[in-house]
């Protein structure tokens, strides 16, 4: 368990005191995420950032290749020459630091990067100092700040942590930074975790390697069929196993609480389509569809009796298939009654809906969330 658990729910509280802990960092700053998109955050962190390595502290930060596309470009060049170390992960074939992610002929290197285009680094981890952590779903986007962006701003949740399972997440970063053709340096990685974490390691997930994620997927599942009161999930991206369907169904068919809180409105237009597509069977089982209106949902917090998760991981086949994930797993009294509160917050700005509400949809949105339902396995 997690000595500090300190909850979120605004993007701008949250990256107060992310920057704050990198203006006062001592020994190591790392950071992992999925987009670095020019902006007023980015100038931010990137000004921190520099800061942090003029004092001589050891500062690492990876960004996904699809999701920051415009970094080496905007900021690249300016962390490197104040002793920031980058790297992207899987950059764009025509990435002008692609040539540095791979040292081989450039046929060679296009052809390696295009065969892993589909799989991206979907994480955001901030570690300082290794002892402190923020983990959630914001990305540095002024998208995720109010004060920027105003009542459009995205709904997301984050968390700072402090304790033993801290070893994990470091283990976790750095078998990024190294590469994970380095499979001996991984295992010693998890057998320094379970040393110095006892049985803390479970207070993370991780989906690498392989076997990992069809672990966590199973630890769902586990915990939805066999919850005794509530299964509340918020995911702004909805494209289930049907594992995953048949234990909510399972689940609501014991008269348990099975909540489902959704985007009206994404970053990615067609999701809330292909959503869709889930809900006559789900809705017909006694599952609840509720779909926030204020904003895009961006949360990702799984909340079931006393056990719940916050991280990146989606409900779909990208975040268990494709994508490189994180987790923290949360357990105090205190954080689940305020992600309790949370919930009942945004239950109460959102639209829950009914086999009838499905008929008025538009028919065009239909006929194109079935189409995009046919490509599920991707998104």
């Amino acid at each position: 368990m997690w000595k500090v658990e300190e909850l979120f729910f605004s993007g701008d509280a949250f990256f107060e005191n992310v920057l704050a802990e990198i203006q006062q960092a001592r020994r190591t700053v790392k950071v992992e995420v999925y987009m670095y998109e020019p902006g007023e955050l980015a100038d931010r962190f990137t000004e921190a950032l520099c800061a942090s390595a003029h004092r001589g502290v050891q500062t690492e930060l990876i960004v996904d290749g699809v999701g920051s596309p415009q970094f080496s470009r905007v900021y690249g060049d300016r962390l490197l020459a104040a002793g920031v170390q980058c790297r992207i992960y899987h950059p764009l074939p025509w990435d002008p630091w692609a040539g540095r992610a791979l040292q081989r002929p450039w046929v060679v290197r296009t052809l390696y990067l295009i065969s892993r285009l589909n799989r991206r680094n979907h994480r955001k981890l901030f570690l300082i100092d290794r002892k402190i952590a923020f983990v959630g779903s914001q990305n540095i986007s002024d998208w995720h700040l109010e004060s920027v962006k105003g009542r459009a701003a995205w709904r997301d949740t984050g968390v700072r942590i402090e304790g033993r399972p801290m070893v994990w997440l470091i283990a976790a970063f750095q078998i990024v930074w190294d590469g994970f053709s380095r499979s001996k340096r991984w295992r010693g990685l998890v057998r320094l975790g379970r040393k110095n974490s006892r049985k803390g390691h479970s207070s993370v997930e991780v989906n690498q390697p392989w076997p990992r994620r069809k672990k966590n997927v199973r630890r769902l599942t586990h915990h939805i069929r066999h919850a005794r009161a509530r299964a509340w999930i918020t995911t702004p991206y909805f494209a289930p196993s049907r594992d995953l369907i048949r234990a909510l169904i399972f689940a609501a068919g014991r008269g348990i609480d099975v909540a489902l809180l959704l985007p009206a409105h994404s970053d990615v237009v067609f999701m809330p389509w292909v959503a869709r597509e889930f809900y006559v069977k789900l809705l017909k089982k006694g599952v609840r569809i509720f779909e926030y209106q204020p904003s895009v949902l961006h949360a990702k917090t799984v909340l079931i009796d006393d056990w719940a998760r916050v991280g990146s991981s989606n409900l779909n086949h990208r975040s268990w298939i494709h994508d490189l994930e994180l987790n923290v797993i949360l357990e105090k009294k205190l954080s689940l009654d305020q992600l309790e509160a949370s919930f009942k917050m945004d239950l109460a700005v959102s639209q829950e809906l009914t086999l009838g509400t499905l008929r008025d949809a538009p028919f065009l949105a239909r006929i194109a969330g079935r189409i995009f339902f046919l490509f599920r396995y991707f998104l």
